[in-house]
Order: structure tokens, then sequence, then C-alpha cells
């Protein structure tokens, strides 16, 4: 009888529960009504040490929809940056998640993954009868749409741009950091929302998307359904459209497209974008990609590359290389972000233009611009200042010399500022004008050199990347078969310095203590113009070096030895901080500088002497799992203070074949891939390069400056021009 009693209440009990659902579903939605909008759980699943989560939550600006979203969080304590991924047509919030490998490599970069869904959605949501893959529910192009049947519910650039931010802001332990990507239709609503927010994005990315969408017929099928007949509305959500009209911050992209996409001819494209993005010197990286074609296989194969891009820019810390096989055009850092906008009527004669070039939209898609070949015949000597070294001086004469125009390949700059670094206090055997970190104009380019212009804004750097070169087209190291370019005389063993009937020898293929100089156009990077000149001539040298030691070395979690505070010392020890390190113990024998290391994220602070390898051993407990030279400690010390499996790297190169010495040259950058990327970084605010300038000097103090170079305190002196 006990047991029936039992039985009869527990019915008794799922009985009220059922008749009490409808209630509970009513009161859930009125809550939502009536609160501000938040994310609701739904589901929660554990995945590569992360979580992925479903949300739902009520849409005020879809008309009080109810919208579903995706999101993956890392594992970890803190905060992390977040990318949106904006799905194509008849995906959902799920797709990427499913489909894809997007969430282990999310984890492994820290980044939080935003996947809305790609249209509103449920009772009184309107769509197209019958239906259609392309219109309507799961297909809305991520626009405002203005026309009556639809724009109640499909205003959804708003909802990605200014609702959805706010509300995973609310809920995830975002910082605020995003980045923008997408596929297809998603692949053009990123671009466009990026347009038309300009700064907002930190990173921007695309796989195939939809560049022109006002000439194609998915793209025109759903404006005129969307938006109506209003072609300036159209023009509103197309990218090229807003690319011409385009005048905030330097634009930086990054697409892929398959070459075998079916979609690719007809309503994708990407030569237009290509062809606009080269005229107006926009940095648009385009990857043809050969057998691939529309799918999430194609996705998959890239997404890694995609991540690794937006994580650059998202934490600052930059481990992402563009492709040397897809080099920029040449038109890319040589147009000033500053200038005015267009005049009116620029863009619509374009516009004209590119209609009467339909016929050769598909050798755009695969065939870059011809680049433009800029050589000034009338180039003569140019007498000017220099900094000499001459055999067993100690310091430099201030003389007039004669600068030669440049030969084939080289180019010949006006030096605009430049920064005094350890090397340049070497005593030298024969008249040579030192100096290795440098920013500077190009003042005339020599023969077959197609990459820049008179007038680009420059970075010489000590080592070479042809960016041609099979050793340039590996990704493993980052040699150059042209390293005989640069040293003390150029590629055709002469010089290009004069003192009367005296050669004088040049430094590293640089020079830069000379108001003008000849360089090889192989081992200089162009950057952008709107970059303050005489902070950037920082990353040219050591400073940009021992970031990039640190950052390819993997060290978040680990613990870290610095030696040496110099300026090479202090950014290592930045960057250590910026990429995760656990423990980070500086040393070095002046007291200001350890005191600038802490403020910089040194945990403990370490003058050598005898006993520091105890200390440090100390403080590890078995050894530090890496170990830095930059410049203040024999290798000896170095290798005594790591444990088992630790590494010893060197800032600059490493001298001598020891076991565990591991140092690429410069860092492993290759300069002119990624120094205009460590370049975008500081305009971000993400390298503080002004904090390693202790000063700003004329040329002229030269010498002043060489002498306070050991002084306490000093880091880094830049010479103006």
């Amino acid at each position: 009888m006990a047991a029936c009693r039992s039985g009869l209440r527990f019915r008794s009990l799922s009985w009220g529960v059922q008749r009490m659902r409808p209630w509970l579903l009513q009161h859930r939605m009125l809550r939502h009504l009536m609160a501000e909008p938040e994310l609701l759980e739904i589901a929660k699943h554990r995945c590569f040490k992360g979580t992925l989560y479903r949300f739902e939550h009520i849409s005020p600006v879809l008309g009080d929809c109810t919208m579903k979203l995706s999101a993956f969080v890392p594992s970890g304590q803190g905060k992390f940056p977040g990318v949106i991924w904006l799905s194509g047509l008849t995906c959902t919030d799920e797709s990427l998640a499913q489909r894809s490998a997007a969430l282990q490599f999310a984890e492994e970069l820290k980044l939080i993954l935003i996947m809305p869904d790609t249209s509103p959605r449920g009772e009184g949501v309107p769509d197209e009868d019958p239906k259609t893959y392309d219109v309507g529910v799961g297909a809305s192009f991520y626009v405002n749409a203005t026309t009556e049947k639809y724009r109640s519910h499909y205003k959804m650039l708003d909802y990605i741009t200014s609702e959805l931010p706010k509300l995973t802001a609310s809920k995830l332990p975002l910082l605020p950091r995003l980045g923008i990507m997408g596929h297809s239709m998603g692949g053009h609503g990123a671009l466009v929302a990026a347009l038309r927010n300009p700064g907002e994005y930190r990173s921007v990315s695309a796989f195939s998307p939809i560049v022109h969408p006002s000439e194609s017929p998915w793209g025109q099928k759903a404006f005129s359904l969307y938006l109506g007949d209003d072609v300036e509305a159209w023009a509103q959500y197309d990218t090229l459209e807003l690319l011409r009209r385009y005048s905030g911050p330097p634009l930086r992209f990054l697409v892929d497209q398959g070459l075998t996409d079916p979609f690719l001819a007809e309503q994708l494209k990407p030569g237009l974008l290509k062809a606009l993005c080269d005229e107006r010197g926009h940095a648009l990286m385009l990857r043809m990609q050969q057998d691939y074609d529309h799918s999430y296989y194609f996705i998959s194969s890239f997404i890694e590359d995609h991540l690794k891009y937006h994580a650059s820019f998202l934490t600052g810390v930059l481990r992402w290389c563009p492709d040397p096989d897809h080099p920029l055009a040449p038109s890319v850092y040589s147009v000033d972000p500053r200038q005015d906008e267009p005049v009116e009527g620029e863009a619509e004669a374009e516009r004209e233009d590119e209609e009467g070039g339909e016929a050769s939209d598909a050798k755009a898609d695969t065939e870059p611009t011809e680049p433009v070949h800029i050589v000034d015949s009338r180039a003569k000597d140019i007498e000017c200042q220099a900094a000499v070294a001459m055999a067993d001086e100690s310091l430099p004469l201030l003389l007039r010399i004669k600068v030669a125009p440049p030969a084939a390949g080289e180019l010949r700059l006006r030096l605009v500022a430049a920064s005094v670094c350890g090397a340049d206090l070497a005593v030298q055997d024969e008249p040579r004008i030192l100096g290795l970190e440098a920013a500077a104009v190009v003042e005339d380019v020599g023969e077959g050199v197609e990459d820049f212009a008179v007038g680009d804004h420059v970075i010489p750097c000590y080592h070479v990347n042809c960016g041609k070169c099979e050793s340039c087209r590996r990704r493993d190291t980052n040699f150059c078969e042209s390293m005989h370019r640069t040293g003390r005389v150029m590629a055709d063993g002469t010089t290009r310095f004069s003192y009367g009937s005296t050669e004088v020898f040049h430094f590293h293929g640089i020079s830069a203590f000379s108001e003008y100089t000849v360089v090889h156009a192989d081992s200089v990077a162009k950057v952008r113009k709107d970059a303050p000149l005489e902070k950037i001539c920082l990353l040219g040298g050591g400073v940009a070096a021992a970031m990039g030691t640190v950052w390819s070395a993997s060290v978040s979690g680990a613990s870290a030895v610095v030696f040496g505070l110099n300026a090479e010392g202090l950014a290592a020890l930045r960057a250590l901080q910026k990429a995760g390190a656990r423990q980070i113990i500086a040393v070095d024998r002046d007291p200001s500088r350890l005191e600038l290391a802490k403020k910089w994220g040194a945990t403990d602070l370490l003058i050598p002497e005898d006993g520091i390898k105890d200390e440090i051993l100390r403080l590890t407990g078995v050894g530090a799992d890496v170990a830095f030279d930059c410049g203040g400690a024999d290798g000896a010390a170095c290798s005594s203070v790591v444990a088992d499996w630790g590494r010893c790297l060197a800032v600059g190169s490493a001298e001598g074949a020891k076991p565990r010495w591991r140092s690429a040259p410069f860092g492993g950058w290759r300069p002119k891939l990624q120094i205009p990327l460590l370049v975008d970084l500081y305009m971000a605010g993400d390298l503080p390069l002004d904090d390693y300038i202790t000063s700003e000097e004329p040329f002229a103090e030269i010498n002043q400056v060489l002498n306070s170079f050991e002084e306490p305190g000093h880091i880094r002196k830049v010479l103006r021009f």
C-alpha cells in the first residue's frame, strides 16, 4: 500500500508539473520582455579544455524575436579578446562549431568566438513563400531592411554591430577588443560591418565573400526584397561602394578564395575587390587557393591561419606572417591615409570604368595588377653630412660626404630619424658610416625596383627578405639567399659613399648615421605614412628582434630569465609579460632599469653577483624554462640557470653553436612582411615604443649621444635629421 501511495504521489506531481509548464513558459517569456535583454544559457559543452555555450535572448532590435547564438570561451582566468563569426546562407549559429576545427585553435590562441545566427527566426518572422535558400530566414544578408515586409525584424547589421557586442560583453569574459570574420554572405557582412564602423574592429577577414552584391544575382535578389529599388540604399551594403567612400583609419584584410568555387565568377568576384584595394592602397591579402571550393572543408583548411591573424592584432602578440606568394600591391603604404576624401564624382567615374571592364572580371579574379615602376634617371650624387667612423677612433667625425645614386635593385633614402644601439659603439678599422636602426623616406629608386616609389616611408633592416628565393618561401626559417647583398659594400662590390678620394664603407647594408644612404631594396620594409618615423625607427633593430625572439619561443605559462635590461632586454621583458609568461626574472646592475622592469611586468629583480645561479634556482625551483641573453650575461651564465629541458636564446645572433642555444636572426622576423604589421600594432597602442626613447636629439649631437650610451637610466636616444 505504501508503494502504491508513493506511485500515486509521483504521478500527481508529474501531472502538476505538466499543467504548470505553459505557465512557466509564459513566465519565462514575460521575464524576457520586461527585463533588459540578457543571454540565457540553454546548453553547455566542454571542448578542447574550453567551453562551448549556446544562449538565447529576446532581441528588441530584431522585433522582439527570440535569437540564439553560440560562443566558445577558452580555458583560463581573466578576460580574452573576441572574434565575431558570421556564417553564410542557410547556416545557423552552430555551423562553425560543428563543421570546422575553429574551437581547437581558439583555445590555443585564447580567443572567444562569438557565433550569432544568420537571421531572425520564429513565429511572426517573415519569410519567402515558397521558401528559398537565398532570402528570408537563414539569409538576412546582414542588412537593415527597409521594405514593409521585412523592416520590423530584419535589422541584422544593427544587431551584429550594436546589440550583440553589448549582450556578450555583459555575459562573457570579453576584453574590449573585437575582430570580425565570415564566410560567403557572412564574409560580405563582416566587410560591410568593418567599413561602416571604422576602427571598431581590430582585425577583419573573410572566406569567399560576396564583394559586390549590387552586381551579383544573390545580392540583387536580396537587396530588392530587403531594400527596395533604391540603388543608393544598396550601396550602403556593398563592399566596393563602401571602399570607394571610405575615409577611416588604414585597412587591412585577409581573404581566402577557392579557385574551384562554383560561385566564384558569377556571385563572389574577388578580383574586383583586389583591383580597388590595389588602386586605393588598402592592404588586402587575397589568397586564391588552388583546388579548394566553397565548403566548410575549405574553411577548415585555413581557419587556423585566420585565427592566428586575428589573435595577432587582438592580443598585440604577432605570431602571424603574411604569405610571401601573395604580396601586397606596390600601392599599399604609398598612399597617405590622412589624405582628403575623393572629390565628388570620382566614385561615379570609377564605377563607370569598372562597368566598362566587366568582360575582364575572370582575369582580374586570378591575376595581380601590374606594379608601378618609377626610375629617376636624373639622379646625381648628393652631398650631405654624415658621421664617419675612422680607423682606431673612438668617436666618428662629422664630415661632408657624397652619396652616389642607387644602382640596380637599390634605393637611396633620406634619413628622418635614427636610434643609437650597442653595435654602433664598435671601433672600426676603416672609414665606415655606422647606424643600424632608422626610418627614412625614399629619395631615388634604382633600376628594376618595382615595389617602391619616391616618397614612400620605409624602415631599413639589417636582415634581408627578398620574398622570392626558395628560403623566403619556407615557413620554418627567415633566412634569405640575398644576405650577401648587405655588408661593408653593396652587391656589386663597391660603396656608394665617398669623402674626397677616400672610399667610405657601409655598415650591414644600412649606414643610418648619414643624412642620405643607399640600401638594397630587399632589406627595406615599406610602412604606413601616418606612423611617426622618429618612433618606429626602433623597429629596424634590437627592440623588434627581442620581441620576435620571445614570441617565437612559446612562453605562455613559462618561467623566464632576462639578462640585461637595455632596450632589447626591456623589450623582451614586456613581450614575455604580454605573451603570458608565468614568472619573469630580470637581471641587471642598473637599479633604475630594475625599477622600470618592475613596472613593465618583472616578477623578480636581481643584481648579477656571486650566487645568482643559486638564487634563480631557488626562485624557479628547478631552473627556468627559458633564458634570454640581451647583452647582460655570458653563455655559461644563461646555460646554468635553465632546467634540463630549458632553452637559452640570444637577442640578435647567438655566438657559438652551444647545444641549448636557439636564436633566429632578427628575432625570426621577415622584415618586408612583418615590420609593417608591427607598425600597425604600434599605431593601435599595443607596442609602446615611446617608452624606450629616453630623449630625441639633433643629429649634430651624435657624439654626445654615443658618450651617454652607458649612463644609468639610458634606454634609447633618437637622432633627428
